[in-house]
C-alpha cells in the first residue's frame, strides 16, 4: 500500500467519524418540569399574600414559562443548569403559611424564608427536598412541632428554625442529618429533653438550643461532637 493511499484512507475515516459525531443527537441532563415548578411557586405566592410582598418583581402566576430558565427573572429565584436551585424571599413581608406544594421542588438546594410574618406549621412535605443544603425559616411566627420528616434531608448543611413559636419535642430524626454543620432551634417553646441522637451529627460546629423549655440532663452523646465550636443551652 502506498503512503498516499494510506493517508487517503485515514482522511476518509476521520471525515466519516466527524459526520457521525455531528449528526448524533445531543442529550442533556433532564431539568425540572416548568409546569410543576410554576404550580408550586403559585401556591407559595398565593398562600403568603404575594401581592403584598415588599418585592414581587417578575412573579407571573398566570403564565407558565416555556423553560425553567424563565423563572430566573422572578425576584428571589435562582436557576442553575435547568433546575430551580434557590428561593430566597427573606425580609420580604411574607404573611400567611408555607404551602405543602414546595415539597415538589425536588431539585431545590436552598430555601430562605426568614424574617417575615409567616404563620402556621412547617409542612412535613419539605422532607421531600432531598437535594436541600440550606433551610432558613427563622424569625417568623411558625407554630406546631418540628416535623420528623426533616430528618430525610440527608444533604442538609444548615437548619435554622429559631425565633418562632415552635413547640413539642426535638425530633430524634434530626440525628440522621450527618452533613449538618449548624443547627439553630433557639427562642422557641420546645419541651422535653435533648435527644441523644444529636450526638450523631459529627460534622456539627454550632448547636443553639437556648431560650426554650427543655428539661432533663445533657446527653453524654454530645461529647461525640468533636467539630463543635459553639454550644448554647442557656435559659432552659
Amino acid at each position: 500500500m502506498s503512503f498516499d493511499l494510506f493517508l487517503s484512507m485515514i482522511r476518509t475515516y476521520l471525515l466519516l467519524t466527524l459526520a457521525v459525531f455531528c449528526t448524533a443527537p445531543v442529550t442533556s441532563a433532564k431539568g425540572q418540569d416548568a409546569a410543576t415548578v410554576h404550580k408550586a411557586l403559585t401556591a407559595l405566592y398565593e398562600s403568603t399574600n404575594g401581592g403584598q410582598w415588599k418585592n414581587n418583581v417578575g412573579w407571573d402566576t398566570t403564565t407558565v414559562p416555556a423553560t425553567i430558565e424563565g423563572f430566573d427573572s422572578w425576584y428571589g429565584l435562582r436557576v442553575i443548569y435547568g433546575n430551580l436551585n434557590s428561593i430566597d424571599l427573606s425580609h420580604n413581608h411574607l404573611t400567611g403559611s408555607i404551602p405543602p406544594e414546595l415539597g415538589n421542588l425536588t431539585e431545590l438546594q436552598s430555601l430562605g424564608l426568614s424574617d417575615n410574618q409567616i404563620t402556621g406549621s412547617i409542612p412535613p412535605e419539605l422532607g421531600n427536598l432531598k437535594e436541600l443544603l440550606y433551610l432558613y425559616l427563622s424569625e417568623n411566627q411558625l407554630t406546631g412541632s418540628i416535623p420528623p420528616e426533616l430528618g430525610n434531608l440527608k444533604a442538609l448543611g444548615s437548619l435554622y428554625l429559631s425565633d418562632n413559636q415552635l413547640s413539642g419535642l426535638i425530633p430524634p430524626e434530626l440525628g440522621n442529618l450527618k452533613e449538618l454543620g449548624s443547627l439553630n432551634l433557639s427562642n422557641n417553646q420546645l419541651t422535653g429533653s435533648i435527644p441523644p441522637e444529636l450526638g450523631n451529627l459529627t460534622e456539627l460546629w454550632a448547636l443553639h438550643l437556648h431560650r426554650n423549655q427543655l428539661t432533663g440532663s445533657i446527653p453524654r452523646d454530645l461529647g461525640n461532637l468533636e467539630a463543635l465550636k459553639r454550644l448554647d443551652l442557656r435559659r432552659n
